[in-house]
């Protein structure tokens, strides 16, 4: 495809249904690849994963801009779910396709960068204008360090209402070229406390690190994983992830085997004497692996969730992978592996509208008891 000119004139549509959105298909990885907010969780396979497990009565909301030449040069990808506040307001809210029951972040708006400004003007006159029913929109755990956040503040630039942002943290570790030099790059108790942990191990058993390597495996690897998580949540007298969203044990089924079609999957699991004990799940994109889930028996050798981790890292050294992404919330315990924090957004906005007041007045976010989803 010849890549349009900023001369071009460009239109906006706004699909609102699953057959009009499939036409789009052909060409939207491809705008994905060209465009700053290349990501998995806004991939096609990840989102039509979503639409057909964890959210299939989203009502979509997508707006598709186009060139003179009918090629698609830009895509914003929102559907409208609902939010209640106090159980007596009913709120129209524009969400990020994919963004929930699946462990998805990042979102963003995809667009060719030579055609960015003007792609924005006209997104945002489509979400100004009354075909583009909303109230509010909640996007979260947006990347601050490749674009995102001006684009959805350029996108909603004329919504006339309230806009607020707060900060939330990612945390991520830039991967050295050999595992001696990531080894020397701890600290010398971090170093100390793994040796000891695998002594330990060594002396429990047989410890045999697998890697889900045939589409037969894919099962009994998701299965473990999913006993796994629960078990270590139940620890400390939590459900977990799963347990809680039964949704997400579909979508992760689902788009397991896509990832794994496509060579994305990273799901891995530690044996001793051919006993599961850690697990972790993750997807390899544009040479950064993505540390998604993982699990652990806590009643197993103690350290074999760290032992794990360790051949991960280990494992992505030894493919020049450039990155180990812990997503969201930096921690202590991520920060012991040398991982770095790094910033990003919270966006809650609204329009101009009776609605709206008590949000605006009151400073409520979409993440209390006073405004919520109605589950």
């Amino acid at each position: 495809m010849t890549t349009p000119s900023p001369a071009s004139n460009l239109s906006a549509t706004i699909i609102k249904s699953r057959p009009e959105l499939n036409l789009l298909s052909p060409e939207w990885n491809r705008l994905l690849q060209q465009s700053e907010a290349d990501s998995i969780f806004l991939s096609w396979e990840w989102i039509t994963s979503w639409l057909d497990t964890a959210s299939p009565s989203s009502v979509l909301s997508v707006v598709a801009v186009h060139d003179d030449d009918g090629h698609l040069v830009a895509i914003a990808p929102f559907y409208l779910s609902s939010l209640h506040f106090l159980g007596i307001f009913h709120y129209r809210c524009l969400r990020v396709l994919g963004d929930c029951n699946s462990g998805g972040e990042y979102p963003d708006i995809m667009v060719l960068p030579n055609l960015e400004d003007k792609a924005m003007r006209i997104i945002a006159m489509a979400l100004a204008s009354s075909k583009c029913e909303w109230d509010c929109a909640w996007i979260p755990n947006i990347a601050g360090w490749t674009g995102a956040a001006g684009r959805f503040i350029a996108v909603f630039g004329q919504s006339n209402g309230f806009f607020r942002k707060r900060a939330c943290s990612f945390s991520a570790l830039k991967l050295p070229g050999s595992w001696s030099e990531f080894t020397h790059s701890l600290s010398r108790n971090r170093r100390s406390v793994l040796q000891r942990q695998e002594k330990k191990l060594a002396m429990a058993g047989i410890i045999v690190v697998e890697r889900c390597e045939r589409d037969d495996e894919l099962p009994h690897f998701l299965e473990a994983l999913f006993g796994l998580h629960k078990k270590r949540w139940q620890k400390v007298g939590q459900e977990g992830s799963f347990v809680r969203r039964p949704k997400m044990v579909d979508f992760y089924r689902n788009f397991a085997q896509k990832a794994f079609s496509n060579g994305w999957l990273a799901l891995f699991s530690l044996k001793i004497n051919g006993t599961e004990y850690a697990t972790q799940y993750g997807y390899l994109y544009n040479g950064v692996y993505l540390q998604l889930q993982e699990g652990y028996d806590p009643a197993g050798p103690n350290g074999s969730g760290n032992a794990l981790r360790a051949e991960i890292f280990r494992w992505c050294i030894e493919r020049k992978m450039r990155e180990y992404d812990f997503l969201g919330e930096h921690t202590p315990h991520k920060a012991n592996w040398c991982a770095v924090e790094r910033l990003g957004w919270q966006f809650f906005l609204g329009r101009n509208g009776f609605k709206n007041i008590p949000l605006n007045l009151l400073k409520i976010w979409p993440t209390g008891r006073y405004l919520y989803p109605p589950e």
